[in-house]
């Protein structure tokens, strides 16, 4: 079962999916500029982004929802501008327009390789209950919606600034899905996945289930 708050960034979605639906780009990727996690729901993807661009190493970090407009392609948006989200045969292509708040000026996309991603992992909840969080909001927003002990759901690291002690979590029951952040402490023990050879700082992951 799962809880409710509506707010900018609840992911709670049905997900039943018709078979036109493009393959699920879920997994952690080593992009051209950086690292990025990422998690579908149904008509929606989230994501966390951490990266460094430019000659003066300027740093991309954030996370949000993107909302999909037609199969296989999301886009996130502000005032500011927009990043949209799609796959290209064996790319995943992250396309600017204007500017990304969670980069700033001379961000110019990124890229990764489909083939190449870390699949989500698999984990039980620890704890009687576990909260998700808002995604995007700095600190993240404990909702209504939450899993038990011994519910398993799909993770993936939470890597931008304000993900840490998260992952990004995603529960499937046969009426919703939810997607959001977790605590990494309600979480089973596990081992740290590597991105870019490097540890993913803060998080590894989880599981969770809604009530």
């Amino acid at each position: 079962m799962v809880g409710w708050l509506m707010f900018a960034a609840i992911v709670t979605t049905g997900n039943v999916e018709s078979a036109s639906t493009p393959i699920d780009p879920s997994g952690t990727y080593a992009t051209a500029l950086g690292d990025l996690s990422i998690l579908r729901g149904q008509r929606l993807l989230a994501f966390s982004y951490l990266a460094v661009f430019g000659t003066t190493a300027h740093i991309c970090d954030g996370a949000g929802i993107a909302r999909e407009v037609e199969p296989g392609r999301f886009v996130w948006d502000d005032e500011n501008g927009s990043v949209t989200f799609r796959t290209d045969g064996d790319a995943l292509k992250l396309e600017l327009q204007g500017v990304a708040a969670f980069c700033g000026a001379g961000w110019p996309g990124d890229s990764a390789v489909c083939s190449a991603k870390q699949a989500p992992h698999r984990r039980p909840v620890a704890v009687d209950r576990a909260y998700f969080y808002t995604v995007g909001s700095d600190p993240p927003t404990p909702r209504k919606a939450y899993v038990i002990r011994g519910d398993s759901v799909e993770v993936v690291p939470a890597l931008h600034g304000t993900g840490e002690g998260f992952v990004l979590g995603r529960f499937e029951s046969p009426a919703a899905t939810t997607v959001g952040l977790l605590r990494e402490e309600d979480l089973a023990p596990a081992a740290i996945p590597q991105v870019h050879g490097v540890e993913a700082h803060r998080s590894s992951p989880g599981n969770a289930t809604g009530r």
